[in-house]
């Protein structure tokens, strides 16, 4: 039965042939769509990318001419390490060590002394009678002795004095001083040393009486104070 449209409506003869030649274009158009993007060297076609070019480190999305971004890794701010701060020097009188330990030996006394008018204090005082000595012990702990050495001046005129200071059985000093000279002063290094022995003789030219060797100001410095032999 024949559908009846008088008026040549969307179903007559006319209208079905230019759906059908719309159609067949848009078939046409879809295989040449189809055909351009398949193609070599086509855009979105990644075929003919060399493994050259993809191990240069180019994206294959880079166009000529593109230039590759830059690195936003931000460097660490370089650290300065702190100072520590310097140990702290430690002083240890001999007359203060003497009097807490008992060291015994050819020390007088430990009273401040005059040398060539010059007053001293913390000075050790011996008898030159040089056989008889005074060992002080260290034990690695002193860095340097330091002294100012001459001959008392209770002493009479003409009095000459060796003074000799060993440190681990080595003699570092060796020096003869005079009735009213004024006084030498000695810095010697004991740096790991675990004694030190004070010597006073009697050295040529002696007057009337013996003279007493003051060691003034004698101290030893260094990194801890000096300990009483156990």
């Amino acid at each position: 039965m024949a559908l009846t449209n008088p008026g040549g409506g969307w179903l007559g003869p006319k209208h079905v042939a230019f759906w059908a030649v719309v159609a067949g274009i848009a078939t046409v158009v879809g295989l040449f769509i189809t055909l351009f993007r398949h193609s070599p060297g086509s855009p979105g076609d990644f075929s003919g990318t060399t493994n050259a070019s993809l191990s240069s480190g180019a994206s294959p999305t880079m166009g000529p001419g593109s230039a590759a971004s830059p690195s936003t890794t931000t460097p660490l701010p370089s650290t300065t390490p702190t100072p520590q701060p310097a140990s702290a020097e430690v002083t240890t009188y001999l007359a203060d060590y003497k009097r807490e330990c008992r060291i015994s030996g050819s020390i007088q006394d430990t009273n401040d002394a005059s040398i060539a008018g010059q007053l001293y204090s913390h000075s050790v005082n011996q008898t030159q009678n040089g056989y008889a000595h005074t060992d002080f012990i260290l034990g690695g702990k002193g860095d340097r002795f330091l002294a100012i050495i001459g001959v008392r001046d209770t002493a009479g005129p003409d009095h000459n004095i060796r003074f000799m200071l060993w440190v681990d059985g080595i003699e570092m000093v060796n020096e003869v001083r005079s009735s009213y000279q004024e006084g030498l002063p000695i810095d010697v290094s004991i740096a790991g040393a675990t004694a030190m022995t004070l010597i006073a003789d009697t050295a040529s030219g002696k007057g009337g009486g013996l003279g007493t060797a003051t060691w003034g100001e004698a101290r030893v410095v260094g990194s801890s104070r000096l300990a009483c032999p156990s």
